[in-house]
């Protein structure tokens, strides 16, 4: 953004320099996607839609969403609560890579519950239930403040929020 290389960007609610600007999209809950026929999800009798054990969760090799590079995140910090963790194997800035390298090796990954089960079908995954509660995440749109007031700018904006608005499952009451 700062360098005029992208002119938005989505990502969970977080504090922002002084020269963007931003607005809540959309709220969304959590789930474990896993590829179908994973062996150790299978081996524990677990078919999606389960709640997979603790144990297991944290044993089994996560990828986890990071644009930063960073090896925690909202799941991390519902596990550190109760004093476990699970274990990160790396991390990817873009949801559809994780989608994809999920799909075709036996890692798991936290992500949006919508997201999942609109992917789940085509890459055959399953979804399944965390053994803990995460907070659902606030999914918010940034800019540069530069485009705040460009005419065509915030057309996009508008059509990315009217687009993605049908994700949000946790609405604010």
């Amino acid at each position: 953004l700062e360098n005029h290389e992208i002119d938005l960007v989505l990502m969970p609610q977080k504090s922002v320099p002084e020269w963007m600007d931003w607005t809540a999209v959309f709220r969304s809950g959590f789930v474990v996607i896993a590829r179908l026929g994973h062996p150790r999800l299978q081996q524990a009798g677990l078919v999606p839609g389960d709640t997979i054990p603790m144990d297991l969760f944290c044993d089994l090799g996560h990828v986890v969403f990071s644009p930063e590079g960073k090896l925690k995140a909202m799941g991390d910090a519902a596990l550190a609560r109760i004093g476990r963790e699970r274990r990160v194997i790396m991390t990817m800035p873009v949801f559809g890579a994780i989608c994809n390298t999920v799909a075709d090796s036996d890692l798991v990954a936290l992500l949006p519950e919508k997201l999942a089960l609109k992917v789940a079908g085509r890459l055959s995954l399953g979804t399944y239930s965390a053994p803990v509660s995460i907070e659902p995440a606030q999914i918010c749109m940034y800019w540069h403040k530069r485009n705040t007031g460009h005419p065509a700018h915030r057309w996009f904006r508008d059509m990315v929020v009217h687009a993605l608005s049908p994700l949000d499952n946790h609405p604010k009451s």
